[in-house]
């Protein structure tokens, strides 16, 4: 007699199908790039927006709502800042950045483009020294990083990140908590372990 499968076994079958190839295709990788391979994969698929996070046990887990609806931005640039309420420039230019990214597919911007966008299409006041905070958001506060092109700067995962969670700023600083650098112990010299005793 033939098993006819109903639709929830077949459902099943092909759920645990594809877990089954995913897995013994990323377990020789290291975390990193299996995050990275992750992450892309729910941008193709258009479920970007959960952070995903391995535990020990090697489960993946969700921290954040999903920002899927972000990443199909349907707002007018202006509307987007207003909505994301960015509290400092470095939010404020992580949050413009989001936007040329998502929703005009830029990927890499001039200092003398965001100084522009921020004051046409963002309709906000005018960063005094625009060089100065981009470096800031890029060097301090990470929300950038270098682009390919000369003289060119794109969004950082954690700025977009950042840009996904806003406007909860309870959220913003979970974020950079958790990715704040661990600082090294200096080792004491023999010079200065004759000192300190």
């Amino acid at each position: 007699m033939v098993k006819i499968k109903n639709s929830s076994e077949s459902n099943l079958e092909s759920k645990l199908k594809a877990i089954k190839i995913i897995t013994e295709e990323l377990e020789g990788l290291k975390e990193d790039d299996r995050l990275d391979i992750l992450s892309f994969v729910l941008k193709q698929l258009k479920l970007d927006g959960s952070m995903i996070n391995i535990d020990n046990s090697g489960l993946i887990e969700s921290n954040l709502p999903s920002v899927g609806s972000d990443t199909t931005i349907n707002d007018t640039m202006d509307k987007f800042v207003s909505r994301k309420k960015p509290t400092d420039l470095y939010q404020r230019i992580a949050v413009i950045a989001f936007y040329l990214k998502f929703k005009e597919g830029k990927d890499e911007f001039k200092n003398s483009e965001i100084d522009k966008i921020n004051t046409v299409q963002a309709r906000q006041p005018k960063i005094g020294n625009i060089a100065d905070v981009i470096a800031k958001a890029q060097n301090r506060h990470k929300f950038l990083t270098r682009g390919i092109s000369p003289a060119t700067h794109q969004l950082s995962i954690l700025g977009e990140e950042i840009v996904s969670v806003l406007p909860n700023q309870d959220e913003v600083k979970r974020l950079i908590m958790e990715n704040r650098p661990k600082r090294r112990r200096k080792k004491l010299t023999k010079k200065s372990k004759a000192v300190s005793n």
